[in-house]
C-alpha cells in the first residue's frame, strides 16, 4: 500500500500538520500495519490513504461540532473495518456510502442503494450525525493521485 508524509496527508485532508500530530499523540489516530513506519535517523512515520481517509472523516466531524475522539472513533470504523459487501477503507459498490454515528456512541457504515433514501435504510435509528463517505473518499484520493 503505498504512504504519503504528514505534508502531503495535510493538503489532502484540510488538516494541518499540527492537527495530525496532535491526533496522534492524543490517540484519535493510531498507526496501522498498513501505515509506514519510522526508521529512525529522522525519517518520519508515513500515513497510508486508509489514515489519510480516517482523518479528513474526522476533520469533517469536527466541523459538525463532534469531538475528534467521537469523530476518529466514527472514522476508523470506514477505514479499517469491513462489512458485508464492503472491503476495508472501501465504499459499496453501487449506492451511496454513509458513516452513522449514533446516539448510543455506535457507528455503522451503511449502503444506500439508489432506490432507497436514508431514513428507508435507517429504520428505526435516529443518527446523531451522518457522513457521505464518497464525498470524502473523493476529495481525498483526488488529491493524493496528484502526489
Amino acid at each position: 500500500m503505498q504512504t504519503y508524509t504528514a505534508a502531503a496527508i495535510a493538503e489532502a485532508t484540510g488538516a494541518s500538520v499540527l492537527t495530525l500530530q496532535r491526533y496522534v499523540q492524543q490517540g484519535h489516530t493510531a498507526f496501522q500495519p498498513c501505515d509506514g513506519k519510522s526508521r529512525g535517523s529522522g525519517d518520519k512515520r508515513k500515513y497510508s490513504t486508509r489514515r489519510a481517509i480516517q482523518t479528513a472523516i474526522t476533520i469533517e466531524c469536527s466541523r459538525l461540532g463532534i469531538v475528534p475522539s467521537r469523530g476518529a472513533k466514527a472514522a476508523f470504523e470506514f477505514s479499517d473495518r469491513t462489512n458485508t459487501g464492503r472491503a476495508v477503507g472501501e465504499l459499496y459498490p453501487l449506492g451511496t456510502t454513509i458513516l452513522v454515528g449514533l446516539p448510543t456512541g455506535e457507528n455503522k457504515v451503511i449502503n444506500v442503494p439508489p432506490d432507497k433514501s436514508i431514513s428507508d435504510v435507517l429504520s428505526n435509528d435516529s443518527a446523531a450525525f451522518i457522513i457521505d463517505c464518497g464525498s470524502v473518499v473523493a476529495k481525498v484520493t483526488s488529491k493524493l493521485d496528484k502526489k
